[in-house]
């Protein structure tokens, strides 16, 4: 077995099936470097887990938990449609996340773990704070409540909570990328 096998297989331990997810089966990890070649390396148990990818799988940009924390956020109160229940959400908006992986303005595909994908017109998300939340009344989104991570739609305007909606309320969701010119855009 050479080096970059057993590599990526001890880095899928570390990084985890939520790591393997949002990544799309992308390696991000890399064969160690020679011993007394530089400054030691940060063990991969160390390295945060990669939550969000922003781009195309072939080059993303990946955020971690952190690292989203660290953008500017947005608050608002909604009721989450599938679980029927009022959350105060906090996250960080489409339309800064679009900027962030340089495909602002565009209309976006949203990615979740378990295969789903839905489409937002950036007429959306560029005039309305959609955002993909973290929190949910102050503390992590659990599994349970469609976390960690989930796509966030603001009660106004009232077009949001119709039907034609639903769809974009993704939750589990790992990736956003840019729809392609000539694709169909979203809702």
């Amino acid at each position: 077995m050479n080096g970059r096998v057993a590599s990526r297989k001890s880095g899928w331990k570390v990084w985890g099936l939520v790591g393997a997810l949002c990544l799309g089966g992308v390696d991000v990890t890399a064969a160690p470097a020679p011993a007394g070649s530089g400054p030691a390396a940060v063990p991969p148990a160390a390295r945060p887990a990669p939550i969000l990818a922003l781009g195309p799988s072939t080059s993303p940009r990946v955020l971690t938990l952190e690292q989203l924390r660290a953008l500017p956020s947005v608050t608002y109160r909604v009721e989450q449609p599938q679980l029927r229940r009022s959350f105060s959400y906090r996250g960080v908006t489409l339309r800064d996340l679009a900027e962030l992986g340089g495909f602002g303005g565009q209309d976006l595909r949203l990615y979740a773990s378990n295969g789903y994908l839905a489409l937002i017109r950036a007429r959306d998300y560029l005039n309305a704070p959609i955002m993909v939340a973290y929190e949910a009344d102050g503390h992590a989104i659990s599994v349970r409540d469609k976390g960690p991570l989930t796509v966030v739609l603001p009660p106004e305007p009232a077009r949001y909570r119709t039907l034609a909606y639903s769809g974009a309320w993704v939750w589990y969701v790992n990736r956003l990328t840019p729809v392609q010119a000539g694709a169909q855009g979203g809702k």
